[in-house]
């Protein structure tokens, strides 16, 4: 959850990395694919985003790695967070999740942070905003192994109420002044994003 995936310690400490090339993004490893076209390229945002009934939920992060190779910074840190939500379940579920996900954690999470946590108050908006719309957005018809509907639905339920509760217990233990404060400390940037790219959509939301 949020916690676990930003924020190391009490203070943060992993906001405080150096951020990392862009090309980390690129170097996320690859995700199973369930109904993606059998090719080399990885899947467009527009076929995950249009077939989420039918793909493994990891190839969200697919949309985040498209939008910052075009520049939308703002929309890649956006659906980062909706793939983090989105696949926490399956990393609780079924262990074949747990890997990959910590791998891409580590790779675009330290990236889209270290980029995004310049801003701590737009990073806390932006996050609300992809728990909200994760809600909303169809799930993968699948279901873990040896998980019956309603157990599915509690842990989808259960998740999501975590990491929205864990975002607003990391602000309150780091609040964002305490977060530019360390930042500055570490020679990181402080203050208005560079490179935001296109806004996010008014419905994203």
């Amino acid at each position: 959850m949020f916690k676990q995936t930003l924020c190391a310690t009490a203070t943060c400490a992993a906001l405080l990395l150096p951020t990392a090339s862009s090309a980390a993004i690129a170097a996320a490893p690859p995700v199973v694919q369930e109904a993606a076209p059998e090719a080399e390229a990885p899947p467009s945002a527009d076929f995950v985003l249009a077939n989420l009934d039918s793909v493994s939920p990891l190839n969200l992060i697919y949309v985040a790695s498209e939008q910052w190779s075009v520049g939308n910074r703002l929309q890649a840190a956006f659906w980062y967070y909706v793939w983090q939500i989105r696949t926490e379940p399956w990393a609780v579920a079924e262990s074949g999740f747990s890997e990959p996900r910590a791998a891409i954690n580590q790779s675009v999470g330290t990236t889209i942070n270290g980029w995004i946590f310049s801003d701590p108050e737009l990073m806390y908006e932006i996050s609300e905003r992809a728990i909200s719309y994760e809600a909303k957005l169809p799930l993968w018809s699948r279901m873990p192994e040896g998980v019956t509907e309603p157990q599915w639905a509690e842990l989808i339920a259960s998740t999501r109420a975590t990491y929205a509760r864990d975002l607003q217990e990391s602000f309150v233990a780091t609040p964002p002044d305490r977060i530019r404060e360390l930042r500055r400390q570490n020679g990181l940037a402080v203050g208005p994003l560079p490179d935001e790219g296109a806004p996010l959509p008014e419905e994203w939301r």
